[in-house]
């Protein structure tokens, strides 16, 4: 749970972290990049699912009713991605590097939000002080606010679009890039056709790398949503998985490397 709230923690602060895509690099350097999705403030994170639940009843109460459905949608989009990282298994860590795209997200849909309900507090504080006295007052105001904002919505989305376009082919989506995703596909095809309906051993023969690794995690995830009872042979499988029976039918999966053909047998 500590993760999750600190991953919302990066994704909302002043200077988020998915600003700054992904290293490239080496195994060492992809591992903290992953690891900086979830490197955020925890008490900043349960600070926003507060904050936004104060500026939706406060909202509400005062007949903002636009702004209270926004910051009550956006909590329920924040905790939903609070479950979601809280449900992945600290075994299987390494696989972070996806929630990227869902924490872009929620943070835009956090400061939008946050931004929208400063601009209200600031044309009460305002209409408090004698500035503004009727609605009509507040016309200027917003239409010159809408430019800005547009602008900064479209700069970022722009920002973001093309950070994705300069990682698609590279490792950063997965660790192991996308040579790593195909072979996965394809290894489950093949150990669907020939896995036991019961507990089996999944085996990899291939490199000894974040490659193999990357796929034997992959093909066991995608069995399990089969029905199918995989046990990897990889200790760091085991808290997910479970561990391997000690007799019992093995499947192998040959797996020359990234863009060679995959075979899978019963042993």
């Amino acid at each position: 749970m500590s993760a999750a709230f600190r991953s919302l923690g990066g994704a909302t602060r002043i200077v988020p972290n998915w600003i700054d895509p992904l290293p490239t690099g080496g195994g060492l350097a992809q591992f903290y990049g992953v690891a900086g999705l979830v490197g955020g403030p925890e008490w900043w994170g349960l600070a926003i699912l507060l904050i936004l639940a104060v500026i939706g009843i406060a909202a509400g109460r005062t007949g903002r009713n636009k702004l209270a459905i926004v910051a009550i949608l956006t909590m329920l989009l924040a905790l939903g991605v609070v479950v979601m990282v809280a449900s992945i298994p600290t075994a299987q860590f390494l696989v972070l590097g996806y929630l990227g795209a869902a924490l872009t997200l929620v943070g835009l849909a956090v400061w939008v939000t946050l931004t929208w309900a400063v601009g209200e507090l600031a044309l009460a504080a305002a209409a408090l002080a004698g500035v503004i006295k009727t609605d009509a007052d507040l016309r200027p105001i917003v239409n010159w606010a809408r430019l800005p904002a547009i602008l900064v919505l479209a700069g970022l989305s722009l920002q973001l679009v093309a950070v994705g376009l300069g990682q698609i082919e590279s490792n950063a989506p997965t660790l192991a890039g996308w040579p790593a995703v195909l072979a996965t596909d394809r290894a489950s095809e093949a150990v669907a056709r020939v896995a036991p309906r019961g507990t089996f051993r999944l085996q990899m023969v291939g490199p000894q790398n974040a490659f193999t690794f990357a796929v034997e995690t992959g093909v066991a995830y995608q069995l399990t949503t089969r029905g199918l009872d995989p046990r990897p042979s990889s200790a760091v499988g085991y808290p997910t998985f479970g561990p391997p029976p000690p007799d019992g039918p093995t499947v192998v999966v040959v797996l020359p490397g990234p863009g060679r053909s995959v075979r899978a047998h019963i042993r």
